[in-house]
Formats: structure tokens, sequence, C-alpha cells
């Protein structure tokens, strides 16, 4: 998704495909963050963010993350084996691998 996208087109892409969340990528390409079906279940529980899914998708996970620790993201490719993914885990000291 690009950053000037809706967070609800973010939220419709992820019902539709049935995916856990995608990828958030900046005007170059570079990934600034995520948005995942977690955070549509988070709105449930703080109705506040109800209004935040109207904003951008960067503006969402600004407003989302204030205050909380923010995820530290990084790039596998497809062919990367599961070993190399968690070595690159354990040693970067990242929670979350997104495919690119």
């Amino acid at each position: 998704m690009e950053a000037s996208q809706l967070a609800l087109d973010a939220f419709v892409k992820i019902a539709r495909h049935g995916i856990s969340g995608v990828a958030v990528l900046d005007e170059v390409g570079q990934i600034i963050g995520n948005i995942s079906a977690d955070d549509f279940k988070d709105i449930g529980y703080d109705a506040s963010m109800f209004t935040k899914i109207y904003r951008t998708c960067a503006q969402f996970i600004e407003l989302r993350e204030y205050g909380r620790a923010v995820p530290k993201l990084v790039c596998v490719s497809p062919d990367t084996s599961l070993k190399q993914t968690l070595e690159i885990l354990t040693t970067r000291k990242v929670m979350i691998p997104i495919v690119c």
C-alpha cells in the first residue's frame, strides 16, 4: 500500500485477499510500517481509532504508534530460507519480516 492511500483501503485489501496485513511504502518504495488485521481488531477496543481509518496509511500508523513501541521491520526476498530469515530476526532484533 502507498503511504498516501486511505487506511480503510488497506483494511479492505486485507479482508478481500484473506491476508494478515499489508506493508506500507513511502514515495520511494521504502517500507515505513505495516497495517494488519489486528489493527482493525484494536479499533473494537478503542472506538477513538474508528475515525482514523479515514486517514492515510502513514497517518494511521503514526496515530496508532503514538505512545507504543514501533515494531522493527525487515525486507526478505521470497527465496530467503526460513533459517536465513530466523537469523536475520535474531541478529538484527527485528520483529516482523516482510517478503518484498
